[in-house]
């Protein structure tokens, strides 16, 4: 439930200082982005209390980096699969 009022509060944010609206699409593409959203959350948490518990606190912060690393990997095959910086636009100034 957390998650999801967090999600509320930043897409309120993205209205009103970008103009993005995240309910553009409709609830069905947004429920189930929200759907992959948390699924992934859960497993990289799920993932770094495996790795705690077997190697121990050392592995906390290579555990961790895991979700540096899986945004940098989605977000350069989904946003973009060129990684060209031209295809992202940037959002406008605030009004």
């Amino acid at each position: 439930m957390r998650s999801f009022f967090v999600f509320v509060l930043l897409s309120a944010f993205c209205s009103v200082a970008f103009g993005f609206n995240f309910l553009r699409p409709g609830w069905g593409p947004l429920s189930f982005f929200l759907l992959g959203l948390f699924l992934t959350a859960a497993l990289i948490g799920a993932t770094v209390c495996i790795l705690v518990l077997l190697f121990g606190y050392h592995a906390d912060v290579a555990a961790w980096s895991l979700t540096s690393l899986m945004s940098l990997i989605c977000g350069s095959i989904i946003l973009c699969p060129s990684f060209h910086p031209r295809c992202l636009p940037l959002p406008g100034p605030f009004p």
